[in-house]
């Protein structure tokens, strides 16, 4: 009996393997903030939500956008006459034994999440919303079908892009060393949607 599988639906997340070297200036901006908020699972992030647009981040933020962009135009194929721009972006910090909960990014499209110290390797677990078949049907292996999380590994000065929409944690930082991650997010102008299905909208 002849089959062909079809893959109907797919999340994409972009691992980018094109390490930045921040600059001592730039790394020590971003792990000396001080003024913090606290969340559930003991993860402490910046006041600061917008710590890109500080003098010293230019280049670092010019080298996200890029691959944010990348991202918008030629993986989700967004049409170019819509201006991709950065909203908000802070550092995280996670202390020994302290975890970065589920959660995912409101008020955005795009998110990402830049790697900068405490660990040689990262990882970063994504969620399905919702399990496909409903059931714990005792699966003899874990696979893309039947499972309900993936985790992406990414190495320190790497990041991950993907749809803000998208569950995501962080493991329980077992190190003696601060986590630190610097996350983003990403929102759009321009004129959406057409006349034609009455959807027609302008950004600004």
């Amino acid at each position: 009996m002849k089959t062909k599988l079809n893959l109907l639906f797919s999340t994409p997340v972009v691992s980018i393997t094109e390490p930045y070297d921040l600059s001592d200036e730039e790394k020590n901006y971003l792990t000396s903030q001080e003024d913090l908020y606290q969340t559930t699972g003991g993860t402490l992030y910046s006041k600061d939500c917008y710590i890109l647009d500080h003098k010293s981040q230019y280049y670092f933020k010019k080298y996200i956008m890029k691959h944010v962009r990348d991202f918008a135009y030629h993986v989700l194929k967004i049409n170019q006459s819509i201006e991709i721009y950065m909203t908000n972006s802070w550092v995280n910090y996670n202390d020994q034994y302290t975890t970065h909960i589920r959660h995912n990014h409101s008020n955005s499209l795009i998110s990402g999440i830049f790697y900068i110290d405490g660990a040689d390797t990262f990882k970063t677990t994504f969620f399905r919303q919702g399990n496909l078949l409903e059931w714990d049907l005792n699966y003899t292996e874990s696979n893309i079908f039947n499972t309900d999380q993936i985790s992406i590994e990414s190495e320190k000065n790497n990041m991950v892009i993907f749809p803000s929409s998208s569950y995501h944690e962080a493991p329980i930082n077992m190190n003696e060393e601060k986590r630190i991650s610097l996350s983003f997010n990403i929102w759009i102008r321009g004129e959406i949607g057409s006349n034609r299905m009455c959807t027609k909208l302008k950004l600004k």
